[in-house]
């Protein structure tokens, strides 16, 4: 069990030190903050929201995101749009994004 535990926390640490170093060099190319696309089942394995302090863009499709820092939020996969076969994602923005 602590294997495991220990493997977890190195497995989580090597994840945000990459992201962390992945938003630097896209921001430093950019000019322009990153937005990272996050699933909550993917934030449970790596904890990017322990590392990564920017808005992020949040894929949540039961419930609303837990962290409020998303800027952007997919509620779902399957929404309908006229004229398009099959389901569609429907993302929300957060009024903060834009004033």
């Amino acid at each position: 069990m602590q294997r495991s535990s220990k493997r977890g926390r190195a497995q989580r640490h090597r994840s945000g030190a990459f992201t962390i170093g992945f938003d630097a060099r896209i921001e430093q190319a950019t000019g322009r903050n990153a937005l990272l696309y996050v699933e909550d089942e993917f934030d449970e394995l790596y904890g990017i929201f322990d590392t990564f302090d920017q808005p992020t863009w949040e894929r949540s499709l039961r419930h609303r995101p837990e962290d409020n820092r998303w800027i952007v939020w997919q509620a779902s996969d399957v929404a309908a749009v006229d004229r398009v076969d099959g389901g569609v994602d429907l993302n929300l923005m957060s009024a903060e994004c834009c004033p």
